[in-house]
């Protein structure tokens, strides 16, 4: 293995284990914290050290416009999108809460369908969408019949707007004038994420019983992971192998994290198993992958006419 592939090896299990382990980090810091508040900790912090670290790698500073855009990005993929997810796990598992949110580049294809100017998809595309939302109507089965061991209703609800909200952000932020710098676009992201959160604290009455009362190591650790390993680590090794590899390998985590999200869930956490799971599993991350299959054959196709 020559140095380069281990480090091509090195930065994929960085962001699966990264990207796959933040739903039971969530669980974890939700624990004690209010989920709000914990969410302006989280991206307050975060978008400050990602900023800090691209500037030290000297990516360009945003304009006026791409503040805007980052701010417009943000409030949707982090402030409701990712609200959403922490607010759903108040009672959905995490495990659960990765799979529905796999199910995001459905979504993202219907959104794109709609738009005027969107990407329309092929026969593999469809019937990757009817795969997909066949495995989220399976997963679903026993909210349908009234069970709860899914989550409360509303939360479940919840889980479904966010998801809504992080392909609508994916879309705007393909087109929209977002800064150029990964690291401080991300923070600037982050930023307007954490300024959002904190906003809805102080408006929902979070505030004064979030400051109220003390948090156990347990809820700064699953904190401190989620900044350091979540948006350190996960951002650093992705930003590799978007240089590094073609797209439909640096991608690939789209597929793989609610594996590692439902493996750490069950393991670590206890939470429930059953077979209509793992079928509505195996249909969701097999329509994920079945949409990333036309990407990797236009990258094969590029790579022979290069070579």
């Amino acid at each position: 293995m020559t140095k380069r592939t281990g480090l091509i090896v090195t930065a994929l299990a960085a962001v699966y284990l990264a990207w796959g382990s933040t739903y039971l980090g969530i669980r974890l810091a939700i624990h004690e914290m209010p989920p709000l508040f914990m969410c302006a900790v989280r991206f307050l912090i975060a978008g400050v050290l990602l900023i800090a670290l691209g500037k030290l790698l000297r990516e360009p500073w945003p304009t006026p416009t791409q503040w805007r855009g980052a701010a417009i990005a943000g409030i949707l993929l982090l402030g409701l999108a990712n609200g959403g997810v922490t607010l759903s796990e108040r009672s959905v598992p995490s495990g659960i809460a990765a799979l529905i949110a796999a199910a995001t580049p459905l979504t993202l294809m219907v959104i794109e369908r709609l738009r005027p100017d969107g990407e329309r998809p092929g026969r593999i595309g469809y019937l990757g969408l009817l795969v997909g939302f066949s495995g989220v109507a399976v997963l679903l089965g026993p909210a349908f019949s009234g069970s709860t061991l899914l989550g409360r209703p509303g939360d479940l609800a919840l889980l479904f707007g966010a998801q809504f909200c992080w392909a609508l952000g994916t879309s705007f932020s393909s087109r929209g004038p977002v800064p150029t710098g990964l690291f401080v676009g991300s923070g600037a992201q982050a930023l307007t994420a954490g300024l959002f959160h904190a906003v809805a604290t102080t408006v929902t009455g979070e505030l004064p019983r979030a400051l109220g009362r003390s948090y156990d190591f347990q809820t700064w650790g699953a904190i401190g992971y989620l900044i350091v390993v979540g948006s350190f680590v996960g951002y650093t090794a992705y930003a590799f192998l978007v240089r590094e590899v073609p797209p439909s390998l640096a991608s690939s985590n789209a597929y793989v994290n609610p594996v590692v999200a439902v493996i750490l869930g069950t393991t670590i956490a206890q939470e429930p198993m059953t077979p209509g799971i793992l079928t509505g599993a195996a249909l969701v991350v097999g329509a994920v992958a079945l949409l990333a299959y036309p990407q990797w054959l236009k990258a094969k196709a590029r790579r022979g006419a290069t070579a």
